[in-house]
């Protein structure tokens, strides 16, 4: 189970309240284990940080972009593109809009 301890909303916040993004991070993150332990949740065998992984992660995303099942959107980020998997969404019972469309008419 990875702790996704970047990201740009955790960025915002952090700058807003003057801290750094691992002070921020690690606040939430002690909240999240003694949530865990409430739950009596059996914890992961690891707990990898997404920001110990960026260089692995861009790769990954490179290759996903190169085999078209990623894409650059307007604003710059990237997205799966889900319509590439045709299972999305199953354990949801979520169907993609075209599937329906075509389904119904």
């Amino acid at each position: 189970m990875n702790l996704t301890d970047i990201e740009d909303k955790s960025i915002a916040i952090a700058q807003k309240e003057g801290k750094t993004i691992t002070e921020l991070t690690q606040y939430y993150s002690k909240f999240f284990f003694e949530d865990m332990d409430t739950l009596e949740l059996l914890p992961a065998d690891v707990f990898p940080k997404a920001s110990e992984h960026v260089p692995e992660m861009i790769d990954i995303i490179k290759k996903m972009m190169k085999n078209g099942y990623a894409y650059r959107g307007k604003d710059g980020s990237v997205y799966y593109d889900i319509s590439k998997f045709k299972d999305f969404g199953k354990l949801s019972h979520l169907k993609l809009r075209w599937e329906r469309r075509n389904k119904t008419g």
